[in-house]
Protein backbone atom coordinates (compact mmCIF):
# COMPACT_ATOMS: atom_id res chain seq x y z
CA UNK A 1 0.00 0.00 0.00
CA UNK A 2 1.38 3.70 -1.18
CA UNK A 3 -0.10 6.72 0.81
CA UNK A 4 0.79 9.85 -1.78
CA UNK A 5 -0.48 12.92 -3.03
CA UNK A 6 -2.73 12.46 -6.27
CA UNK A 7 -1.09 14.43 -9.22
CA UNK A 8 2.40 14.43 -8.05
CA UNK A 9 4.72 14.37 -10.89
CA UNK A 10 7.51 12.11 -10.92
CA UNK A 11 6.37 10.55 -7.78
CA UNK A 12 4.42 7.03 -6.76
CA UNK A 13 0.82 6.97 -7.17
CA UNK A 14 -1.20 6.04 -4.24
CA UNK A 15 -2.97 3.05 -4.37
CA UNK A 16 -2.99 -0.44 -2.92
CA UNK A 17 -0.36 -3.34 -4.90
CA UNK A 18 0.81 -6.74 -4.76
CA UNK A 19 4.41 -5.44 -4.04
CA UNK A 20 6.40 -3.11 -2.58
CA UNK A 21 6.78 0.49 -4.56
CA UNK A 22 10.00 2.01 -5.47
CA UNK A 23 10.56 4.95 -3.32
CA UNK A 24 13.97 6.57 -2.34
CA UNK A 25 15.15 6.09 1.27
CA UNK A 26 16.85 8.16 3.97
CA UNK A 27 16.63 10.31 6.64
CA UNK A 28 16.30 13.72 4.23
CA UNK A 29 13.13 12.46 2.07
CA UNK A 30 9.89 14.11 2.69
CA UNK A 31 6.96 12.33 4.77
CA UNK A 32 4.88 11.18 1.56
CA UNK A 33 5.06 8.81 -0.29
CA UNK A 34 4.88 6.49 2.69
CA UNK A 35 4.79 2.50 1.93
CA UNK A 36 2.99 0.17 4.25
CA UNK A 37 3.71 -3.72 3.51
CA UNK A 38 0.23 -5.36 5.10
CA UNK A 39 -0.58 -9.25 5.84
CA UNK A 40 -3.53 -9.06 3.88
CA UNK A 41 -5.22 -7.28 1.13
CA UNK A 42 -8.48 -6.48 3.08
CA UNK A 43 -6.00 -4.98 5.97
CA UNK A 44 -4.55 -3.56 3.28
CA UNK A 45 -7.80 -2.03 1.88
CA UNK A 46 -8.70 -0.92 5.50
CA UNK A 47 -5.43 0.93 6.03
CA UNK A 48 -5.98 2.72 3.03
CA UNK A 49 -9.66 3.90 3.14
CA UNK A 50 -8.71 5.77 6.71
CA UNK A 51 -5.09 6.74 5.68
CA UNK A 52 -4.96 8.05 2.56
CA UNK A 53 -7.90 11.16 3.11
CA UNK A 54 -5.31 12.16 5.98
CA UNK A 55 -2.79 12.21 3.51
CA UNK A 56 -4.57 14.47 0.97
CA UNK A 57 -5.76 16.74 4.03
CA UNK A 58 -2.60 17.35 5.61
CA UNK A 59 0.18 17.44 2.48
CA UNK A 60 0.76 21.02 2.24
CA UNK A 61 1.52 21.34 5.91
CA UNK A 62 5.70 21.36 6.89
CA UNK A 63 7.09 18.03 7.66
CA UNK A 64 6.69 18.70 11.37
CA UNK A 65 3.62 19.93 11.47
CA UNK A 66 2.07 16.68 9.37
CA UNK A 67 3.64 13.78 11.13
CA UNK A 68 1.69 15.91 14.29
CA UNK A 69 -1.25 16.20 12.69
CA UNK A 70 -1.51 12.92 11.00
CA UNK A 71 -0.60 10.70 14.22
CA UNK A 72 -3.27 12.98 16.31
CA UNK A 73 -5.77 12.17 14.61
CA UNK A 74 -8.79 9.46 15.10
CA UNK A 75 -8.50 7.96 11.62
CA UNK A 76 -4.75 6.93 12.55
CA UNK A 77 -5.35 6.41 16.19
CA UNK A 78 -8.05 3.06 15.16
CA UNK A 79 -5.52 2.41 12.55
CA UNK A 80 -3.04 1.58 15.23
CA UNK A 81 -4.67 -0.42 17.91
CA UNK A 82 -5.71 -2.61 15.02
CA UNK A 83 -2.24 -2.98 13.41
CA UNK A 84 -0.55 -3.13 16.93
CA UNK A 85 -3.12 -6.40 16.87
CA UNK A 86 -1.83 -8.06 14.11
CA UNK A 87 1.98 -7.85 15.02
CA UNK A 88 4.03 -8.30 18.11
CA UNK A 89 6.86 -5.61 16.23
CA UNK A 90 6.71 -3.28 13.20
CA UNK A 91 9.90 -3.02 11.01
CA UNK A 92 10.79 0.32 8.79
CA UNK A 93 13.12 -0.02 6.44
CA UNK A 94 15.45 3.41 6.13
CA UNK A 95 18.02 1.99 3.64
CA UNK A 96 16.74 -1.10 1.00
CA UNK A 97 15.45 -2.69 -2.19
CA UNK A 98 12.16 -1.25 -0.70
CA UNK A 99 12.09 1.12 1.91
CA UNK A 100 8.99 1.85 4.14
CA UNK A 101 6.90 0.01 7.17
CA UNK A 102 6.62 -3.96 7.24
CA UNK A 103 4.84 -6.06 9.07
CA UNK A 104 6.41 -9.34 8.37
CA UNK A 105 10.58 -9.51 9.69
CA UNK A 106 11.72 -11.39 7.10
CA UNK A 107 10.08 -9.33 4.31
CA UNK A 108 12.10 -5.96 5.73
CA UNK A 109 15.19 -7.70 6.37
CA UNK A 110 15.18 -9.23 3.05
CA UNK A 111 14.44 -5.71 1.40
CA UNK A 112 17.94 -4.69 3.46
CA UNK A 113 19.82 -7.57 1.77
CA UNK A 114 18.94 -6.89 -1.40
CA UNK A 115 20.32 -3.52 -1.41
CA UNK A 116 22.55 -3.00 -4.29
CA UNK A 117 24.82 -1.02 -2.41
CA UNK A 118 25.83 -2.29 0.90
CA UNK A 119 26.57 0.88 2.47
CA UNK A 120 22.66 1.07 1.96
CA UNK A 121 21.48 -0.94 4.75
CA UNK A 122 19.54 -0.02 7.44
CA UNK A 123 15.92 -0.61 9.19
CA UNK A 124 14.70 -0.90 12.66
CA UNK A 125 12.19 -2.44 14.88
CA UNK A 126 9.73 -1.17 16.90
CA UNK A 127 6.70 -2.80 19.47
CA UNK A 128 4.15 -0.44 17.77
CA UNK A 129 2.52 1.26 14.55
CA UNK A 130 2.93 4.65 15.83
CA UNK A 131 6.68 4.01 16.81
CA UNK A 132 7.34 2.89 13.13
CA UNK A 133 5.30 5.49 11.56
CA UNK A 134 6.66 8.32 13.24
CA UNK A 135 10.32 7.24 12.52
CA UNK A 136 9.72 6.98 8.65
CA UNK A 137 7.92 10.16 8.33
CA UNK A 138 10.67 12.17 10.81
CA UNK A 139 14.29 12.74 10.52
CA UNK A 140 15.69 11.55 13.65
CA UNK A 141 18.54 8.65 12.73
CA UNK A 142 19.02 7.23 15.98
CA UNK A 143 15.20 5.94 17.34
CA UNK A 144 14.48 5.98 21.13
CA UNK A 145 12.39 3.32 21.34
CA UNK A 146 13.61 0.85 18.83
CA UNK A 147 14.00 -3.13 19.75
CA UNK A 148 16.34 -4.30 16.83
CA UNK A 149 18.98 -2.23 14.61
CA UNK A 150 19.17 -4.18 11.79
CA UNK A 151 22.35 -3.03 10.00
CA UNK A 152 24.55 -6.08 8.48
CA UNK A 153 27.28 -3.40 7.05
CA UNK A 154 28.33 -2.09 10.64
CA UNK A 155 27.06 -4.37 12.73
CA UNK A 156 27.36 -8.04 11.37
CA UNK A 157 27.00 -10.18 14.22
CA UNK A 158 24.16 -8.31 15.28
CA UNK A 159 22.31 -8.87 11.75
CA UNK A 160 22.87 -12.48 12.09
CA UNK A 161 21.62 -13.18 15.44
CA UNK A 162 18.61 -11.19 14.26
CA UNK A 163 18.24 -12.98 10.83
CA UNK A 164 19.05 -16.61 12.77
CA UNK A 165 15.63 -15.21 15.32
CA UNK A 166 13.47 -14.80 12.49
CA UNK A 167 14.18 -17.57 10.69
CA UNK A 168 13.76 -19.60 13.66
CA UNK A 169 10.01 -18.19 14.18
CA UNK A 170 8.90 -19.17 10.83
CA UNK A 171 6.99 -22.37 10.86
CA UNK A 172 9.15 -25.05 10.45
CA UNK A 173 8.50 -27.59 7.11
CA UNK A 174 7.58 -31.31 8.22
CA UNK A 175 10.47 -33.77 7.91
CA UNK A 176 8.64 -36.28 5.38
CA UNK A 177 6.78 -34.92 2.42
CA UNK A 178 2.87 -35.00 3.19
CA UNK A 179 0.45 -36.19 0.46
CA UNK A 180 -0.07 -33.68 -2.29
CA UNK A 181 -3.34 -33.68 -1.14
CA UNK A 182 -5.42 -35.17 1.96
CA UNK A 183 -7.76 -37.78 1.15
CA UNK A 184 -11.20 -37.37 0.41
CA UNK A 185 -13.63 -38.84 2.86
CA UNK A 186 -17.66 -38.22 3.29
CA UNK A 187 -18.05 -34.24 5.10
CA UNK A 188 -21.77 -35.84 7.21
CA UNK A 189 -19.04 -38.03 9.43
CA UNK A 190 -17.15 -34.66 10.64
CA UNK A 191 -20.51 -33.16 11.21
CA UNK A 192 -22.45 -36.28 12.84
CA UNK A 193 -19.39 -35.92 15.83
CA UNK A 194 -21.30 -32.79 16.69
CA UNK A 195 -23.05 -32.00 19.50
CA UNK A 196 -26.92 -31.43 18.68
CA UNK A 197 -27.23 -28.71 21.50
CA UNK A 198 -24.18 -26.53 21.40
CA UNK A 199 -23.89 -25.73 25.16
CA UNK A 200 -23.56 -29.62 25.39
CA UNK A 201 -20.08 -30.93 26.26
CA UNK A 202 -18.80 -33.29 23.56
CA UNK A 203 -19.37 -37.17 24.44
CA UNK A 204 -16.70 -38.42 26.90
CA UNK A 205 -14.26 -40.57 24.64
CA UNK A 206 -14.10 -44.27 25.35
CA UNK A 207 -11.19 -46.27 26.74
CA UNK A 208 -9.45 -47.10 23.37
CA UNK A 209 -9.53 -43.17 22.67
CA UNK A 210 -8.26 -42.51 25.57
CA UNK A 211 -5.40 -44.42 25.81
CA UNK A 212 -4.51 -43.67 21.94
CA UNK A 213 -4.71 -39.77 23.01
CA UNK A 214 -2.36 -40.40 25.80
CA UNK A 215 0.94 -38.61 25.29
CA UNK A 216 -0.26 -36.00 23.27
CA UNK A 217 -0.73 -32.32 24.75
CA UNK A 218 -4.69 -31.73 23.43
CA UNK A 219 -6.18 -31.37 27.00
CA UNK A 220 -7.89 -28.64 28.89
CA UNK A 221 -5.68 -26.30 29.28
CA UNK A 222 -4.91 -25.84 25.57
CA UNK A 223 -8.27 -24.07 25.10
CA UNK A 224 -8.07 -22.29 29.03
CA UNK A 225 -10.27 -19.31 29.11
CA UNK A 226 -10.99 -18.57 24.95
CA UNK A 227 -11.94 -15.08 24.13
CA UNK A 228 -13.55 -13.34 21.48
CA UNK A 229 -11.47 -11.51 19.50
CA UNK A 230 -12.77 -8.27 17.50
CA UNK A 231 -11.13 -6.42 15.24
CA UNK A 232 -12.44 -3.16 13.87
CA UNK A 233 -12.10 -3.60 10.05
CA UNK A 234 -13.31 -7.37 10.29
CA UNK A 235 -16.26 -8.74 11.27
CA UNK A 236 -16.64 -10.32 15.15
CA UNK A 237 -15.53 -13.73 15.63
CA UNK A 238 -18.84 -15.97 16.58
CA UNK A 239 -18.86 -17.23 20.21
CA UNK A 240 -20.11 -20.30 18.78
CA UNK A 241 -16.95 -21.25 16.61
CA UNK A 242 -14.68 -20.07 19.83
CA UNK A 243 -16.84 -22.20 22.49
CA UNK A 244 -16.45 -25.27 20.19
CA UNK A 245 -13.05 -24.87 19.42
CA UNK A 246 -11.23 -27.59 21.44
CA UNK A 247 -13.22 -30.25 19.48
CA UNK A 248 -11.49 -29.00 16.30
CA UNK A 249 -8.06 -28.64 17.72
CA UNK A 250 -8.37 -32.36 18.96
CA UNK A 251 -8.73 -33.43 15.84
CA UNK A 252 -6.62 -31.18 13.30
CA UNK A 253 -3.35 -31.54 16.09
CA UNK A 254 -3.83 -35.49 15.29
CA UNK A 255 -3.94 -34.61 11.20
CA UNK A 256 -1.06 -31.95 11.29
CA UNK A 257 0.97 -34.93 13.62
CA UNK A 258 0.12 -37.55 10.59
CA UNK A 259 1.79 -34.59 8.73
CA UNK A 260 5.04 -34.94 10.49
CA UNK A 261 4.53 -32.06 12.07
CA UNK A 262 6.40 -31.13 15.61
CA UNK A 263 4.64 -29.69 18.48
CA UNK A 264 5.85 -26.58 17.92
CA UNK A 265 5.08 -26.42 14.51
CA UNK A 266 1.64 -27.42 14.70
CA UNK A 267 1.06 -25.50 17.55
CA UNK A 268 1.86 -22.26 15.16
CA UNK A 269 -0.72 -23.84 13.06
CA UNK A 270 -3.73 -23.87 15.49
CA UNK A 271 -2.61 -20.39 17.16
CA UNK A 272 -3.27 -19.18 13.05
CA UNK A 273 -6.52 -20.46 12.88
CA UNK A 274 -7.57 -19.09 16.27
CA UNK A 275 -6.07 -15.86 15.05
CA UNK A 276 -7.53 -14.65 12.02
CA UNK A 277 -11.47 -14.67 11.21
CA UNK A 278 -11.53 -15.40 7.62
CA UNK A 279 -10.53 -18.69 5.75
CA UNK A 280 -9.14 -16.26 2.98
CA UNK A 281 -6.63 -14.82 5.61
CA UNK A 282 -5.44 -17.89 7.04
CA UNK A 283 -5.07 -19.81 3.65
CA UNK A 284 -3.09 -16.50 2.84
CA UNK A 285 -0.90 -17.40 6.06
CA UNK A 286 -0.62 -20.94 5.38
CA UNK A 287 0.71 -21.02 2.03
CA UNK A 288 3.23 -18.61 3.31
CA UNK A 289 4.36 -20.19 5.47
CA UNK A 290 3.86 -23.92 4.90
CA UNK A 291 5.00 -23.83 1.05
CA UNK A 292 5.44 -28.09 0.96
CA UNK A 293 1.83 -28.53 1.97
CA UNK A 294 -1.16 -28.62 -0.31
CA UNK A 295 -3.62 -25.67 0.24
CA UNK A 296 -6.41 -28.49 0.59
CA UNK A 297 -4.85 -29.40 4.10
CA UNK A 298 -5.34 -25.46 4.75
CA UNK A 299 -8.90 -25.52 4.28
CA UNK A 300 -9.76 -29.21 5.51
CA UNK A 301 -7.98 -27.96 8.64
CA UNK A 302 -10.18 -24.52 9.07
CA UNK A 303 -13.54 -26.75 8.04
CA UNK A 304 -12.55 -28.93 10.78
CA UNK A 305 -12.63 -25.93 13.19
CA UNK A 306 -15.63 -24.61 11.78
CA UNK A 307 -17.70 -27.32 11.66
CA UNK A 308 -17.11 -29.30 15.16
Amino acid sequence: MCLNVIGREGSQKPGIYETMRFMKGGYKQPPLPLNIQCHSRSFAKYLYGLLQPLANKYYRESPDSFVDKFISSEEFQEVATAANEQVDLVWVVKYGKFVGIFFEGLDAISSVDEAQESKWQQAFAFRTFKEAVVFQLGSIKNPDHHVWEYNPREQPNTADEIRQLLNVAEVEPPSTPPPATPPRFPRPTLRSLRSPNPDTPPPTPSHRNRRQAEGTSVGTSFVASPQITVHVNQDPLSAGRRSLFHTGAYWSRRILRNLQFDKRSAGKVEDAIRKFNSKEEFLQWFNTKCTVISEDWAELLWDLHSEL
